[in-house]
């Protein structure tokens, strides 16, 4: 399993917290989709936020 990844749709926060990084789409207008992504470089760190 280490090299092993997964997709995971979900809102539960205890599985997003063990999760290195998240991806999500949000519509901020009608029409409109972004997608972000947030890489988790330490447990006690900010996380680094970049919009794609």
């Amino acid at each position: 399993l280490d090299a092993s990844q997964f997709i995971v749709i979900t809102h539960n926060k205890q599985t997003i917290a063990a999760a290195n990084c998240i991806h999500g789409v949000t519509m901020p207008e009608r029409g409109v989709t972004r997608m972000i992504s947030m890489k988790f470089r330490d447990a006690h760190l900010e996380p680094a936020l970049t919009e794609n």
